[in-house]
């Protein structure tokens, strides 16, 4: 690969291991403020809470994965974890909260961005 292609995914997986480090981490602590959701939003968000086990695992898979990708540590692995958390993060935006879509659609591109990387290591998968 080209010098500048590989710099230009270097900086996305470390972009994208401090965002997902960062809200991971928020999901225990809850100190950045976010905008009011709709209605069946705040249901949905209230059923997750309540479940007790699902936020905290969602989360902690955020955290494991912003670190595997600041510290290039089987990043493959990583986006495969991370795969169905972004679904569900643009299916959330989508279908319950379509004020803050931009952001989701933005982790999608760059999601899909790096599989384009990835897509050596995990071909396999769908042959």
């Amino acid at each position: 690969m080209n010098i500048d292609l590989l710099l230009v995914f270097r900086l996305l997986e470390f972009l994208c291991g401090v965002y997902y480090l960062i809200f991971g981490i928020d999901g225990f602590v809850k100190k950045i403020p976010l905008p009011t959701p709709s209605p069946a939003a705040i249901q949905f968000l209230s059923a997750l809470e309540n479940s007790k086990y699902i936020l905290p695992l969602v989360k902690s898979i955020e955290i494991g994965v912003g670190l595997c990708f600041i510290f290039q540590f089987q990043q493959p692995l990583a986006w495969c974890l991370l795969s169905p958390i972004v679904v569900n993060i643009l299916g959330y935006h989508f279908f319950l909260n379509k004020k803050e879509i931009v952001m989701p659609l933005v982790i999608l591109i760059s999601h899909l961005i790096m599989g384009i990387k990835y897509y050596s290591h995990l071909r396999f998968l769908i042959q």
